[in-house]
């Protein structure tokens, strides 16, 4: 095998400065950030440095999620809509839009810092999870026109706050 050859299915190289290393050379940086997808999609070997992140992450992404729900349904009186989930999963939407923004924009958005932020901190902090049991709840209550809004609300507003995220830290990405 030719030794710039790298075998199917294996993550590119990077090189000291963060760049691609592919099977022509190496790219600008430049060139990795627009075609760099930011999705939270993980490339990286399973590790115990990964597991690491990802845990730290975690935690911390919990740790707000349940600070922030509690905070908000204390705010809004405790109302038979879950306004702490809501909030949650808006602003979830919303940080991972920015991240995704800085993803296309910062070549510096690595393997390392994706399982960390993507993986880990919003895994931890966003709630679709607790999304599918209250909607389940507020429809066994036979409360329709609150799950429908709450359905409604979150998919829509969730979806315009990712590219509100991503227009606010990379104009034009949002677009394609």
């Amino acid at each position: 095998m030719a030794p710039n050859r790298r075998k199917a299915g294996r993550p590119a190289r990077r090189s000291a400065a963060g760049l691609r290393k592919t099977d022509s050379g190496t790219t600008s940086a430049h060139d990795v950030r627009r075609h760099r997808h930011w999705s939270a999609t993980v490339t990286t070997p399973f590790s115990f440095h990964a597991l690491l992140l990802v845990a730290a992450g975690g935690t911390a992404g919990s740790v707000a999620r349940y600070m922030m729900s509690v905070w908000t349904m204390q705010a809004a009186g405790m109302p038979k809509f879950p306004w702490g989930t809501f909030a949650v999963n808006l602003t979830g939407c919303l940080l991972a839009g920015l991240l995704a923004g800085l993803a296309e924009r910062h070549a510096w958005f690595d393997a390392d810092t994706r399982l960390l932020l993507m993986v880990g901190l919003l895994g931890g902090f966003t709630t679709f999870s607790a999304f599918g049991v209250e909607t389940a709840y507020l429809l066994r209550r036979g409360e329709w026109l609150l799950a429908s809004g709450y359905v409604g609300g979150s998919v829509l507003l969730g979806i315009a706050a990712v590219l509100l995220g991503v227009w606010l830290v990379a104009p034009g990405a949002a677009q394609g």
